[in-house]
């Protein structure tokens, strides 16, 4: 028999070996009692340590306990039960090493892609646009050829999920950038009409005009300086101070205001702040010889998940059915 053989013979046949050995000494001490009876219970010693050492081997296996208490201990580890019971932090740091583990070895993927990952992940535990929709209708303003738009904003915010002791803080005002226009004040390149909101399902809310100003803030130290001038909402007239809502499972928003842009200032980008499951812009200009040309900014956004109707005409409506990420959008140029 080869060697290889005899310890495959070995493993297999040892507890039969050992077993066998120790009923035949038992055997012997019994026929050994009456005329050996030293022999005979050296013999049974000898049989009882067998036999104790069987069942040692058999029920109490010091290196099968191990790996059986090591594979257990796992199960429990990776189990959903487990999971469950850690906290939020707890569970993205798991996340995160998995990740990190996972795309690491043996391919070195690159870290860009595994820190994507990460800031993908951390959009589940901030608010979402449930819809966004809004409205623009474009006319001249005077006869410099400044414009005068007419913007509708709705919108809807959730919580990402049931946690009624999370409360989530969002500025509803607007933010505007855009030229200095000639001739006119800067307070008066935007005009409130209406805005009203309304915190977890309650009752509608109405801001009065004198619940907030315009607080204009230059934009020529910023080293974007493509709009000089930035519009916003103020609940001080004199520094900015955001309207803030607090709220734990939804807010909705509705803003209807006036803007007058600069003439020169032929395109229009719209940037969401959430990411966002439905999604509408519908902008118009109210001359029929102006041409209008709609693209969506998405990054995940295919073909066969947007509409765009109207492109080369003085009306485009976008629409998005799928989700779109924070800073996607959409983006309009004057023909």
């Amino acid at each position: 028999m080869e060697r290889g053989n005899k310890k495959e013979w070995w493993s297999k046949y040892k507890t039969r070996y050992f077993v066998c050995m120790a009923v035949i000494t038992c055997l012997l001490a019994y026929i050994l009692k009456d005329n050996y009876e030293f022999i005979a219970n050296v013999f049974l010693g000898v049989a009882l340590s067998v036999f104790a050492g069987l069942i040692l081997g058999v029920y109490i296996d010091v290196p099968n306990m191990v790996k059986n208490y090591k594979d257990t201990m796992l199960n429990i580890l990776t189990s959903n039960e487990y999971l469950r019971e850690l906290d939020t932090s707890r569970l993205a740091q798991l996340r995160e090493s998995t990740t990190s583990i996972l795309y690491s070895v043996p391919n070195n993927y690159e870290p860009g892609l595994i820190l994507l990952d990460k800031e993908i992940c951390s959009l589940l535990t901030h608010p979402y646009y449930d819809w966004y929709r809004q409205t623009i209708v474009c006319e001249k303003a005077d006869e410099d050829g400044n414009v005068l738009k007419h913007v509708e904003v709705d919108y809807g915010i959730k919580s990402p999920n049931n946690d009624s002791n999370v409360v989530f803080n969002e500025d509803i005002g607007v933010r505007i950038f855009t030229h200095k226009v000639q001739g006119r004040n800067q307070d008066e390149l935007v005009t409130i009409k209406q805005l009203s909101y309304k915190v977890d399902g309650g009752e509608w809310v109405y801001l009065k005009k004198g619940d907030f100003v315009n607080f204009v803030e230059k934009c020529d130290y910023k080293k974007d300086n493509t709009y000089p001038l930035c519009i916003t909402i103020s609940s001080n007239k004199d520094r900015f101070v955001p309207i803030i809502k607090s709220f734990k499972q939804s807010l909705e928003v509705k803003i209807s205001y006036d803007t007058i842009i600069a003439a020169m200032d032929k395109t229009f980008c719209k940037r969401l702040r959430h990411p966002t499951k439905s999604f509408i812009l519908n902008y118009s200009v109210k001359d029929t010889t102006q041409k209008l040309h709609g693209e969506l900014l998405g990054t995940l956004v295919d073909v066969s998940d947007f509409s765009i109707i109207g492109n080369e005409t003085n009306t485009v409506f976008l629409e998005s059915r799928k989700w779109m990420l924070p800073k996607n959008g959409a983006v309009i140029m004057i023909m």
